[in-house]
């Protein structure tokens, strides 16, 4: 269950870029604040799954969840990297200068609700598209559905998915949202669970 106190948490971390501006980052200029911020992140959706130790040359999954450009008053080219680590459930923003090639501040913290990188998207996209039931699920629609995902905290360390990296899935079609059926994707053990409701 998504508690108050870990949305609350979730917005606090997510006001550590509250001062992005309109201005943005080009893609270089992104890849170079993940290497400011020493992100070293997974870039291949298959490296995300657990097995794929020797894939990533380490137990620990690391992903860039977010780069965001940051308005200052005398012009620094600043940006907030957001990253997420699967083992601990930890969330690190880190505040880097373009300019000075340096990381101008850190925050970490855990079980809040950290953006859903582009990299962990793909993956759970592929976990919900070779899944029989979603496969039944959007059948009828004949490939016409966008998935948007939605990250889910779990703050009850007696939950057995506490500390997982859980995403909703939620299914639009030409049609509307599709309901009675919840669907999540448990991306650190890379199982999908389609409910009833």
């Amino acid at each position: 269950m998504t508690s108050v106190k870990a949305l609350v948490l979730a917005l606090a971390c997510s006001g550590f870029a509250a001062a992005a501006s309109a201005q943005s980052l080009t893609p270089v200029e992104e890849q170079l604040a993940a290497r400011i911020a020493g992100a070293g992140a997974i870039e291949a959706p298959a490296a995300l799954h657990p097995d794929a130790v020797s894939a990533r040359g380490t137990p620990n999954r690391v992903v860039v969840s977010r780069v965001e450009a940051v308005r200052t008053d005398n012009g620094s080219r600043l940006a907030v990297v957001t990253t997420y680590q699967y083992e601990g459930n930890i969330t690190t923003n880190r505040m880097v200068d373009l300019d000075t090639n340096a990381i101008v501040s850190e925050r970490t913290s855990t079980d809040t609700g950290t953006p859903v990188g582009t990299v962990e998207a793909d993956y759970a996209r592929s976990l919900l598209m070779s899944d029989a039931r979603i496969q039944e699920l959007i059948a009828p629609f004949q490939g016409a559905v966008d998935i948007g995902l939605i990250p889910t905290v779990i703050t009850d360390p007696s939950d057995p998915l506490y500390g997982r990296r859980i995403v909703r899935a939620v299914i639009n079609t030409p049609q509307g949202f599709v309901t009675g059926v919840q669907v999540s994707v448990n991306l650190s053990d890379a199982t999908v669970s389609v409910q009833q409701q």
